[in-house]
């Protein structure tokens, strides 16, 4: 409480960070995360094609069967259990990445002296 509050003139976040942030750092995660998503429903033998447009009619207990294009059938049971998987992949994926980059920035900046 001894320091005063900042100048509301002063920005909390550079352009350089906000470059770092979405330019470089962000995207690769995004990507990282993406294929780990697909990656559960291609291992099910749900292929990228099969999922366009069934976030309504399908993924829940009370669903349809749904078709892929090869012609196997998923019960609403198993969507549901890959809809799971699919998501703890997506959230380990985007954690991982950001642990992975945390401890490569604290690696390479100088040890600080007590």
């Amino acid at each position: 409480m001894k320091v005063p509050p900042r100048s509301p003139k002063t920005k909390l976040v550079s352009n350089n960070l906000l470059f770092y942030a979405y330019g470089f750092a962000g995207w690769p995660v995004a990507v990282g995360c993406f294929a780990a998503y697909l990656s559960v429903y291609m291992y099910h033998g749900i292929m990228p094609k099969d999922l366009l447009f069934t976030h309504e009619p399908y993924w829940d207990l009370t669903s349809d069967n749904l078709t892929t294009s090869t012609g196997m059938v998923i019960p609403a049971s198993e969507q549901v259990i890959i809809r799971g998987q699919a998501a703890a992949a997506w959230q380990v994926t985007l954690v991982t990445t950001q642990r992975s980059r945390n401890d490569c920035a604290t690696y390479t900046t100088k040890p600080r002296v007590a």
